[in-house]
């Protein structure tokens, strides 16, 4: 089984759009991975987390600890108790995929206020995720 890509000491950052109840599952400890089909070229450390509508605000930020990339079966297994899917919603998102990723999280902060996309220098929020 491969170990998660480390990603200590890296200074990218990105924001990442996710639905109002997977970000409240991250920001409150029970989701620690984030499954994406695909990610960032350039390893990251930190996501700002931002929940799409109705919020529409970034609502808190995640440390990334690690990347894994494995085939979707692989995965899963690997990861099912920590990224707050059912198998079937975990299927659907990765249909038609042979690789599937997931961001590791470590450290989670909540912010006590919303903040919005425009204090990033963001004018819309992104399709999946981007580079800040």
């Amino acid at each position: 089984m491969q170990d998660p890509t480390p990603v200590e000491g890296l200074k990218s950052t990105i924001l990442i759009s996710v639905r109002p109840a997977y970000a409240r599952a991250i920001l409150n400890g029970t989701k620690t991975c984030e499954y994406r089909r695909s990610v960032p070229r350039r390893p990251v450390s930190r996501m700002l987390i931002y929940e799409t509508a109705p919020a529409k605000h970034i609502m808190g930020e995640a440390e990334v600890i690690g990347l894994l990339e494995l085939p979707v079966e692989e995965l899963w297994e690997r990861t099912k108790a920590l990224g707050g899917l059912t198998e079937a919603a975990y299927r659907q998102y990765f249909h038609g995929q042979e690789i599937a990723h997931a961001f590791l999280l470590g450290r989670i902060t909540a912010y006590e206020e919303p903040v919005e996309l425009k204090a990033t220098g963001v004018s819309r929020a992104p399709q999946s995720w981007m580079y800040l």
